[in-house]
């Protein structure tokens, strides 16, 4: 993946920098996992999702900006680093239901939506796991 200077900084991530990264993802993914709020599961199942892109991230030395556009670009990281496409479209289906429900009118999540979007997160995070151990 190349990190462009746009979205992404340097930055000399130690092992147990990236690890506390992802500890944080796997927090909220328990969060998700155990809330019965299909909202409240959803959305930390999002930011489950983001942050176990940032945790790769800081694995590959690099920060990512806060800038417009950067969930795409850790999305794309995510999806690159574990070889898998459908991260990217997954990911972005669950970033326009976010921004539709904090932007706009207020997005319906049903709870099968959440239980779909949070297996999928699951697994994504799993896999990521592998990769930072």
């Amino acid at each position: 993946m190349k990190f462009s200077p746009e979205y992404f900084i340097k930055a000399p991530f130690t092992p147990s920098e990236v690890k506390a990264f992802f500890e944080n993802a796997q927090r909220d993914l328990m969060i998700a996992k155990t809330d019965r709020i299909s909202e409240v599961k959803f959305t930390f199942a999002y930011q489950a999702l983001l942050k176990a892109a940032i945790a790769l991230i800081a694995k590959n030395k690099h920060r990512l900006r806060s800038v417009p556009g950067h969930h795409i670009k850790a999305l794309e990281a995510l999806a690159a680093s574990l070889r898998d496409p459908s991260i990217l479209t997954l990911g972005n289906a669950m970033r326009t239901k976010r921004n539709t429900d904090l932007y706009g009118v207020r997005a319906v999540i049903t709870d099968k939506e959440a239980g779909d979007y949070l297996q999928f997160v699951e697994k994504t995070i799993e896999a990521c796991g592998r990769l930072i151990r």
